[in-house]
């Protein structure tokens, strides 16, 4: 026998059967019309029609309570999946909270009007989500923010390869550079220098220079050697 039958069992205790009588003397103890309905057939005593009519108005009473006498599992899941808000599923369980098979059970408030297993699982269905906590000194203000973005930008420029501008500028020659390494076309003589002049050749052309004679008792011009 169940805890939730045979609470009421004890409840029924010296009366004939559950006639209309018996069940307000139950609502009368705390029960509830579905427990009653759930619970009522269970205890052995014999239903009469005024109650069995009255249990017609409570079809899911037992799927939902079954000999346990308080809500089960299924009864909430199913509740969930017709979007029942928390509230109002906790509002169920306050229903049958008070009744003397939810003060049987310990717990206090909806929760006691559920089973044990049913309770636990709503508990954690609309458990909130756990917040993590922002700490203030590590937020990150808008210019240091920029500041790592240009220097990002920076770096990214310092780590680029230098283009060869031999390939982007046209016109341009590696070999064309003045230098050791430059080639003889970019060697520019300079303006108005004289080239170097031969010392011999120079004696020559003056050896042979035409000079004029002036020695007394001689007329006329006549080369000499000098």
């Amino acid at each position: 026998m169940s805890k939730g039958v045979q609470l009421m069992s004890q409840d029924l205790e010296g009366r004939p059967g559950l006639g209309q009588g018996s069940w307000n003397h139950l609502i009368n103890k705390g029960w509830h019309p579905q427990q009653i309905t759930a619970l009522g057939p269970k205890t052995g005593w014999t239903v009469g029609s005024w109650v069995q009519d009255r249990m017609k108005g409570y079809p899911n009473a037992s799927r939902n309570i079954g000999q346990s006498g308080l809500y089960n599992l299924m009864a909430a899941q199913k509740w969930v999946g017709k979007g029942k808000t928390q509230q109002e599923i906790e509002g169920y369980g306050n229903y049958l909270s008070g009744s003397p098979r939810g003060q049987a059970t310990g717990r206090s408030g909806w929760a006691a009007g559920f089973t044990g297993e049913a309770a636990d699982w709503i508990t954690n269905k609309f458990k909130p989500e756990p917040t993590q906590e922002v700490d203030p000194w590590e937020e990150v203000d808008p210019w240091k923010e920029e500041f790592k973005t240009s220097m990002q930008d920076l770096t990214d420029k310092i780590n680029t390869p230098a283009v060869d501008p031999s390939k982007t500028m046209p016109g341009y020659s590696k070999a064309s550079v003045v230098g050791g390494g430059g080639t003889a076309s970019m060697k520019i003589e300079q303006k108005g220098r004289r080239r170097k002049t031969n010392m011999s050749q120079l004696k020559r052309k003056a050896w042979s220079m035409p000079t004029t004679n002036t020695a007394a008792g001689k007329g006329g011009g006549s080369p000499v050697n000098v």
